[in-house]
């Protein structure tokens, strides 16, 4: 557990507003400076920003500034305080041929601190110094590793505190786990139990930065690009959170145009696409692990795929790396639960759910026998969320639950870019 991180998240979750939490320690004497610039992460087909401190200030851009930046310090807060505590309880079992096993386990964290009064303090020449600053060129070169999702914003308010303060935690699992192997004539069985617990804590100094906010003073990036860009697609974050999107001939207009843009993926060798559905499936069988794929690339998009096509054995049709990116951005936009399902299910599951998919462009309606469907797609089965929207014979779309309701995205969205990342990877495994 990082006590500091998860202080800062429950503080600014509390203190509402349009506060970011800091959660990097050591970042916080960085955001004291009064001009400090912050990168904005805008993830393509997510209503939500991210935040990192960058190395920047304001002059490290635009050189010496016509005038100083002006900070107001008042109270925030005159104490705040915060006990919490979480517990977990679980148990899994299951059996692969001849082994069997079952695992059960609970953790419990409780967290513990008082911050003391704290200040907010306050850019308060914020127009003059946007007014100084208009039209000055910057030059690329002091920004060049930004990436294309990326900009830099100001920090025009920082919470900090006034004084010391403590934070205290408890990370607790107890878990115990038995197995048994048959092995004619007999059997093999074994056991054990885990137990780890954690108390930490930490006193912090004054001036602590909880959480700040930003502005946009200058588009301050030189490879903005909240859509895919013009030589990609053009679906954006916009379109599939706009309840606009939740009409069904609005989501089939929108799945024709992008099927378009993918259909290349089914034209190069079979050698060449089943090599590239292999390679997508692994870096995608979890969000984890396509997030280290990203990172170990700097996130670059151009980079990342082109290090998939070097790995295929022929060499791909000129074009495959924008409709090879197109589909990945596809991918990435899903939920983790719709992400892990593409990346994991059958070729059949894959089949039945493209069968869906073509039944509802052609029909609107899907009234495949039940029985048809692999076990999975079924009712009951682990994918039948999937079916039952690409079922959606509504005109007007709607959310039946709540699997997806914390992404942003609506169900006409949800719908469309399901349809497009089904057909995607059918025109590749095909």
């Amino acid at each position: 557990m990082d006590l500091f991180a998860e202080t800062t998240k429950r503080f600014v979750n509390c203190a509402k507003g349009d506060f970011i939490p800091n959660t990097v320690f050591h970042d916080s004497k960085k955001l004291l400076d009064p001009t400090r610039l912050v990168v904005k992460i805008k993830p393509w087909f997510s209503l939500n920003s991210y935040y990192r401190v960058s190395e920047f200030k304001l002059e490290h851009l635009l050189g010496d500034l016509p005038r100083q930046a002006e900070i107001e310090r008042r109270t925030f807060l005159n104490s705040f305080s915060l006990d919490s505590e979480k517990t977990k309880k679980g148990n899994m079992d299951g059996s692969i041929w001849k082994y069997f096993g079952k695992v059960f386990g609970h953790g419990n964290m409780k967290l513990h601190f008082e911050l003391g009064p704290t200040d907010q303090m306050e850019l308060i020449n914020l127009m003059a110094l946007k007014s100084d600053i208009k039209g000055k060129e910057i030059n690329p070169e002091n920004i060049k590793g930004l990436k294309k999702n990326e900009k830099l914003v100001l920090v025009t308010s920082r919470v900090v505190t006034q004084g010391t303060f403590s934070i205290k935690g408890s990370d607790k699992v107890d878990a115990s786990f038995t197995g048994r192997v048959d092995i004619h004539p007999g059997n093999l069985g074994g056991g054990g139990d885990l137990l780890r617990k954690e108390d930490t804590s930490m006193q912090l100094p004054e001036n602590t930065v909880i959480a700040y906010k930003v502005q946009e003073l200058i588009e301050l990036n030189v490879n903005d690009d909240d859509k895919l860009g013009a030589d990609g697609g053009t679906l954006s974050a916009e379109l599939i959170s706009d309840e606009s999107i939740n009409c069904l001939d609005k989501v089939l207009e929108e799945l024709e145009e992008y099927v378009k843009l993918l259909q290349p993926l089914a034209s190069p060798p079979k050698q060449t696409t089943s090599s590239l559905f292999g390679e997508l499936r692994e870096v995608l069988k979890d969000r984890p692990t396509f997030q280290r794929f990203l990172e170990d690339r700097g996130e670059d998009w151009s980079n990342s795929v082109c290090t998939l096509l070097d790995k295929l054995p022929t060499k791909p049709l000129e074009g495959s790396r924008v409709v090879t990116e197109s589909l990945i951005r596809v991918l990435d936009a899903l939920p983790n639960g719709a992400l892990n399902m593409l990346a994991n299910c059958s070729s059949s599951e894959l089949q039945a759910l493209n069968k869906l998919v073509l039944e509802l462009k052609t029909n609107h309606s899907n009234f495949l026998p039940s029985e048809t469907l692999p076990p999975k797609l079924q009712e009951g089965g682990e994918y039948n969320w999937a079916t039952q929207l690409l079922c959606s014979t509504s005109k007007n779309l709607h959310e039946d639950g709540n699997l997806f309701r914390e992404t942003g995205i609506q169900p006409g969205g949800l719908l469309l870019i399901l349809c497009i990342a089904v057909q995607g990877l059918t025109f590749l495994g095909s």
